[in-house]
């Protein structure tokens, strides 16, 4: 079960990173989804969780 929270977490900064949260206070880009390449980064890094 312990296994499970690192990728959990991973997942959950990628969720963050794509929404209103102050992420770059946390050292985490944001991803701006709303534009094209915005969309194509965070569907990227999504891909590589799985």
């Amino acid at each position: 079960m312990l296994d499970a929270f690192e990728p959990a977490g991973d997942i959950r900064w990628v969720d963050m990173s794509a929404s209103l949260y102050d992420v770059p206070s946390y050292g985490e880009e944001p991803v701006a989804i709303e534009t094209p390449e915005g969309k194509h980064g965070f569907a990227e890094r999504s891909a590589g969780l799985g």
